[in-house]
Parts: structure tokens; C-alpha cells; sequence
């Protein structure tokens, strides 16, 4: 029986899609939550694709007002295929192959616009690389390498991960720990975030989207009552200069924001920040950490030393 594409019109349906395929594929992420599709449904253009009524592939995909297909503000969108489980290399990945050829071709093509970060995990990006190839004149899919960092603290101690840290971020944890001029709070404070957020990429002119920002931190709103996110504050002489912002689901941590006051320069405060929001994950038995991306020379040697693994996810555009 062929490949079938369904699109989602019924966000009643996510539930069940989210029960038997969702929370099974290697894709998945913070951002393929029940709560997170929900909130964004009328924003989203989400297909299955399906054989023999059984669920092969999840597409979602973000738009704008003009209908093309955008980042922000999620940090990875597009494609999750279906687990390997007991398939053989060979099948596994000839069908997933095959799958992701009708997705890109039937799915992806038709946008005017596309600027996506496909999912981790997602490895074979041969059917974007290959669209119309040898084809002069025709419109192809732009590939772009991206990394990030994965902190892997399931069923790790606090003590083993903190070992894991760059020498001198150790030291100046210990010394602000040991400093009371300093305070770190737990409290969520989601102004005070995006106003540190904001200030930043305006004094460095930054380019965000900002009715982007303003409903994916809406949408946070929504996940204090669920305890999705982590926030961790540092104060110094009682005034906030730092904070991180973490968004979780059952089994991993995702980091959405680092910002502080502009008009303050400290090394400590975003040291100690990232610490004690890894802290939180811990004790919150979850997996690992999406630190986020490593993509450029200033943000990429912060996050690293904190002792993870480099991967890498794609970013793709038409």
C-alpha cells in the first residue's frame, strides 16, 4: 500500500498522534509537546504520513502571516520520522529515506519560503540535498550545518556533572556560592526575562522576530502551573543581573534564553546561573540538556565548558 499524506485540521487529533507516535520518535523535543502544538495549532501547518493507517511521520511546520514557513520562535521544527525499533539498518533507513523524499517533494516544495532547524537526531538530509538535482534554473533546498551541546545527566549525580565543568567555571562557582553578595533565586520571573532578552538584542541590534517573542512567551505563561520551566536569577547587592530559562518536557531540558541587565557587566552571574538551572534538571530526573546551539565563537566556548557533547541538526531554507 503507497504512502498516504493527512493533513491536521482537528487539534483533538494531537493528543493521539502524541500518544502513538510523537513520544516514540528520536525527534522529538521540547517543542512536539501536546501543550506547545496546541498553543500554536491556528500558527502551524502539521501533516502525518501514514501507511496502512499506521502512523510513519510528523510534520509540523511554523508560518507567518504571509503563509511561508519560519524559525522563530521555536529552535527546531519539521520532521520527526518513526522509531527504528526492531527494523533492520537496511529497511530502516530505505524507509525513512523514502519517507522523508515524499515529505520534502509533496510537502515542503510547495512553500514560497521555508527557514527551518530540522529536529536532532534527524540524519539523513539527502532528500533536500538531491531536490531537483541536476536541474539548472529550478529551485533548490539550501542545507546549512548547525551544533549545539547535550548534557547527559540521566541517573548522574550532581557531583558528577559539576566534575565534568571547565576548571575556572568551577572556581567561580565556588567563589560566588561562597559570596554573600550574591543571591540566586528559583523564582519564575517571565517580565524580567524578556526585558533582559530584549534590552540585549536591541543594544547589540540584534535580528528577532518580536510578535515571535512575545507569543512563545505567552505561551510560557501557560507552563508554570505545569512545571515546564526552569528559571534561575542571579542577584547581586539584592539587584537582578542575570538570568536563564530553561522549557522542559518528560524527559529533557531545553535552553530558550541567557540574558542579563545590559548596563551591568559580570562574569560570574551567568556562570552560576547555568549551574543551578542544571542543578534543577538533575532534580528533576530528567535526561539530558539541549544547551541550545553553539553557533557562534562567544555563546559556543560558554556552553562548552560546561562538558557536553557536540551534535548536529540542519538548518534548511528554499
Amino acid at each position: 500500500m503507497k504512502y498516504t499524506i493527512k493533513k491536521i485540521t482537528n487539534i483533538e487529533d494531537l493528543d493521539f498522534i502524541y500518544t502513538k507516535f510523537i513520544q516514540f520518535s528520536p525527534q522529538k523535543s521540547v517543542f512536539t509537546t501536546t501543550d506547545i502544538l496546541k498553543y500554536f495549532f491556528e500558527d502551524l501547518d502539521i501533516y502525518i504520513i501514514c501507511k496502512n493507517d499506521k502512523i510513519k511521520s510528523f510534520i509540523y511546520l511554523l508560518k507567518d502571516k504571509e503563509e511561508n514557513v519560519v524559525l522563530e520562535p521555536f529552535i527546531y521544527s519539521g520532521i520527526l520520522n518513526q522509531p527504528k525499533l526492531l527494523m533492520k539498518n537496511s529497511r530502516y533507513n530505505n524507509e525513512v529515506f523514502k519517507l522523508n523524499q515524499i515529505i520534502v517533494n509533496d510537502i515542503f516544495a510547495k512553500y514560497r519560503q521555508l527557514n527551518i532547524n530540522l529536529p536532532l537526531n534527524f540524519s539523513d538530509i539527502r532528500p533536500f540535498l538531491w531536490f531537483n538535482y541536476g536541474e539548472e534554473n529550478k529551485r533548490k533546498f539550501k542545507v546549512y550545518p548547525c551544533f549545539t551541546s547535550i548534557l547527559d545527566i540521566n541517573s548522574k549525580e550532581k557531583i558528577d556533572i559539576f566534575n565534568e565543568i571547565d576548571d575556572v567555571k568551577r572556581r567561580d562557582i565556588k567563589k560566588v556560592l561562597n559570596n554573600e553578595d550574591y543571591k540566586i533565586s528559583n523564582k519564575i520571573d517571565l517580565s524580567l526575562m524578556k526585558k533582559f532578552y530584549k534590552d540585549t538584542m536591541d543594544k547589540n541590534q540584534g535580528s528577532f522576530d518580536k510578535n515571535a517573542c512575545d507569543k512563545i512567551f505567552d505561551f510560557m505563561e501557560t507552563q508554570v502551573i505545569e512545571k515546564k520551566l526552569i528559571q534561575v536569577t542571579t542577584y547581586y547587592l539584592e539587584r537582578p543581573i542575570y538570568s536563564v530559562l530553561f522549557l522542559n518536557n518528560e524527559d529533557s531540558s531545553c535552553y530558550l534564553y541567557g540574558s542579563g541587565d545590559v548596563h551591568i557587566k559580570n562574569r560570574y552571574a551567568g556562570t552560576i546561573c547555568l549551574w543551578k538551572a542544571i542543578e534543577e534538571s538533575i532534580d528533576r530526573k530528567l535526561k539530558f540538556i539541549d544547551l541550545e546551539g553553539i553557533n557562534s565563537p562567544f555563546r559556543g566556548e560558554f556552553k562548552l565548558s560546561f562538558g557536553g557533547n557536540i551534535a548536529g541538526y540542519f538548518n534548511v531554507t528554499i
